[in-house]
């Protein structure tokens, strides 16, 4: 993302009060081949967090003979500014104990205090100097283990009662059976646990649902990736929360306002079905999460991956896709196991009219299970006023700031707060008259406010120890309906330009 600046990257990780950096490196494209290590408590507290893996570019200030500290002898100054972070939750690395791969990280699009090249060598375009460079995604390649390994306790709902005929259930023990001994390590449990303790087959959940907005939207189908990944998502180790374990229903999820991945998966897949699209539900595996669900769907002949946690959506030739394992396929009509020999997930073939790579589970003799279980009534209710929350979270995250800064003066420039509510992108250029501007936009789902004062502290913008710096800050809540909430927040650090 930054081919053309040189940059002096480092990556911290950090979980709770603990951290770890490796050595400072030079320029895009660094290696550093360190390894770190971080003490973790697997008491059910500390479970509830994530991992917190932070890119910075670290730079280094000339001071001027004025700007010189007193008669000490430092004629440099070592800052850093926040490039992206990966965060994983903690639960992942239990439940899997080994994660590895190259990763996106989320990296804003927009980074103040770095700037494009001009178009032309030997001119000089303000208008393009001025701009945040957004030019690309940032990838970081790791390896995490726990250490040291344990055995994790085994969880079956496989003996609860099914609501299936006699006939269903053969139908799918046969299919399973045969399915399991020709592909060992591909998941292939084709019936699913509700609250109630019953089991159903996965068809059941799957049918179109009244999307939360006009469908008449011209991006109606980014806005369903969008609602759907502001969701707030629990991260548990309970095994109820896995494939195996219990699934949600629409109005259990949008009551409670917190779901799996595999739950908003199937959320998305039904908002996808009310669209008219050619959609399916994948069960997989994602290279952090493990065992999960994606949604997959045909768009002009092509096909896209969509994680739903996240709300991205990946070619399905995509390299960089998480999905690293594609078991089912399944929509409101049918299930259909992968019987490719081929493993990467970016060469797999997704025509499920191809019997040559996808196996059906009902043929044409087969009564398909009816029933469709999500709630098609239900009503989403009107969010309430954000503009009170929003003034909460500013003022709570100014306070802190403060805090963190310790006995450092904080000056807030409360003319710049105002401008960035409605000036993103040319705010660079707005203030580089006068003031040399570092800083970035953060958007998180409202989970609650601890959790956004954590976000904000983590990218560590507060430690500028410059005795004439400034803050700037700015939150705007955009609601969508049933209290799913998205929250921004730009936060700048402002130098007297030399």
């Amino acid at each position: 993302a930054f081919r053309t600046i040189n940059v002096r990257p480092y990556v911290v990780i950090l979980f709770k009060d603990k951290t770890a950096r490796t050595s400072t490196a030079e320029g895009s494209n660094p290696t550093w081949n360190e390894q770190l290590q971080i003490p973790i408590n697997f008491k059910l507290d500390q479970l509830k967090g994530s991992l917190c893996i932070q890119l910075f570019d670290e730079f280094v200030d000339d001071l001027l003979e004025d700007d010189r500290l007193g008669m000490s002898e430092i004629y440099q100054r070592i800052s850093r500014k926040w490039i992206g972070e990966l965060r994983i939750p903690i639960t992942s690395i239990y439940t899997n104990q080994r994660i590895e791969g190259t990763f996106e990280l989320n990296s804003p699009k927009i980074l103040l205090g770095y700037s494009k090249s001009s178009l032309n060598p030997g001119t000089v375009s303000i208008f393009t100097e001025n701009l945040p460079d957004t030019r690309g995604p940032i990838y970081l390649s790791l390896f995490i283990g726990l250490e040291p390994n344990f055995d994790q306790p085994y969880f079956t709902t496989k003996y609860l009662d099914c609501m299936e005929s006699d006939q269903i259930k053969g139908t799918i023990q046969i299919w399973s059976m045969e399915y399991s001994n020709e592909f060992p390590h591909r998941f292939s449990d084709l019936l699913v646990t509700l609250t109630t303790g019953k089991r159903v087959t996965i068809t059941k959940l799957l049918g179109a649902l009244e999307v939360p907005f006009d469908v008449r939207e011209a991006s109606r189908e980014c806005l369903i990736r969008r609602f759907v990944s502001l969701i707030p998502v629990l991260q548990t180790t309970d095994p109820l929360g896995q494939l195996n374990g219990v699934w949600l229903t629409n109005n259990e999820i949008l009551t409670h306002m917190y779901a799996t991945p595999k739950d908003l998966a199937v959320l998305l897949t039904c908002y996808y079905m009310y669209l008219d699209f050619s959609v399916w539900l994948v069960f997989g595996e994602d290279r952090v999460v493990g065992p999960t669900c994606y949604v997959l769907i045909k768009e002009n002949g092509n096909f896209y991956l969509v994680d739903p946690v996240s709300g991205r959506k990946y070619s399905s030739s995509d390299t960089y896709c998480p999905l690293v394992k594609v078991s089912l396929l399944a929509n409101q009509s049918n299930v259909w196991g992968n019987i490719q020999s081929e493993k990467r997930v970016y060469l797999t073939q997704f025509d499920v009219k191809k019997s040559v790579d996808w196996r059906p589970l009902f043929r044409k003799n087969v009564d398909i299970p009816g029933d469709f279980l999500q709630d098609t009534t239900f009503e989403y209710k009107r969010t309430y006023p954000v503009s009170d929350l929003q003034k909460v979270i500013e003022m709570k995250l100014m306070k802190k700031i403060s805090q963190w800064r310790g006995h450092r003066k904080t000056i807030w420039n409360r003319f710049l707060r105002d401008q960035l509510k409605s000036v993103l992108i040319e705010l660079e250029a707005a203030t580089t008259s006068e003031l040399s501007a570092s800083g970035f936009p953060l958007n998180i789902p409202y989970y609650s406010l601890s959790h956004i004062v954590e976000r904000v502290k983590s990218t560590g913008l507060h430690m500028n120890m410059d005795n004439r710096v400034e803050f700037a800050l700015a939150v705007h809540i955009h609601p969508y309906e049933n209290n799913v909430l998205s929250v921004w927040i730009f936060l700048l650090s402002l130098l007297p330009r030399v």
